[in-house]
Formats: C-alpha cells, sequence, structure tokens
C-alpha cells in the first residue's frame, strides 16, 4: 500500500514539474503569431516600422524584392530579412527545387486583404484569419539568387 502511495506521489510531482517546465502556447493569439513567425506588417492599427514606411511608398510601384522562397497556408511567398511575408500572386506554392532558396522576385506591390479577420467566440475562441491588409507582389518574374 506504501508503494502505491509513494509510486502516486513521485509520478504526481514529475508531471507537475514537466508541467511548469514545459513552455505552452501564448493566450494571446497576436503574441504567439508574433513569437512564432513574424508579425505581418501594414500600418493597419499597428506601430509604423522604418520596413512598413518603405514598402507602402513603393504600393502600386514595381519593385524588386530579395528574400527567401516560403510556402504559407495562403500561397507562395517572399521572406524578407525583416521577416515580411510578401504574397506572390497567383502561385499557391513554390515548386521544391526554388523553395527554401534564395530568390529575386520583381512585380507590382499591392497592399490586399487576403482573408477574413480572426473572429473570437463567445468562450474564447479564435477562428483562423489575418488581421490587416497583406503585400502581394502582382505580374511578379523571379530568379533563384546566386
Amino acid at each position: 500500500m506504501l508503494r502505491k502511495f509513494f509510486f502516486f506521489g513521485i509520478t504526481s510531482t514529475l508531471i507537475l514539474t514537466a508541467c511548469t517546465l514545459t513552455q505552452f502556447p501564448s493566450a494571446n493569439p497576436d503574441k504567439a503569431r508574433a513569437e512564432n513567425m513574424g508579425e505581418m506588417k501594414t500600418s493597419k492599427g499597428k506601430k509604423d516600422t522604418a520596413e512598413d514606411l518603405m514598402y507602402e511608398a513603393k504600393i502600386n510601384e514595381r519593385v524588386t524584392i530579395n528574400g527567401s522562397a516560403r510556402n504559407a497556408m495562403l500561397g507562395a511567398i517572399v521572406k524578407t530579412s525583416d521577416n515580411t511575408p510578401i504574397y506572390i500572386d497567383g502561385i499557391s506554392e513554390w515548386e521544391s527545387k526554388i523553395l527554401g532558396k534564395s530568390i529575386v522576385v520583381t512585380g507590382v506591390l499591392r497592399l490586399r486583404k487576403l482573408a477574413p479577420n480572426p473572429e473570437v467566440g463567445p468562450n474564447g475562441e479564435q477562428s483562423h484569419g489575418i488581421k490587416g491588409d497583406s503585400y502581394i507582389l502582382e505580374n511578379s518574374t523571379w530568379t533563384v539568387d546566386k
């Protein structure tokens, strides 16, 4: 009988210790998103940074962007050095031979709403979505950076 209590006590202690050492996702979805993948950069409701102003000053202009070819839930992106995701219009994902490589993309920079805003339900549950607008390159061409 004493062994059962001892085993139960040790097991409980190990579980509680593991729980306190484990980093659970943030209860704040915006903070969690920022911690895990970098905050989407727009001036909509957020403090402008130098990068925000640089991109927003180029909206509707033909630009050249250097970055890494990545796939996101809403399509192929160029992830810039400041972690800004810029979607490539018309491409759902990069080919495996391009994915992860440094690329140079030229196209017309637009700012567009790609998905609905996330909604919070009555019990705190949150739907998928993106706050604000996203940067998109239209009529783009790209090359792998050598």
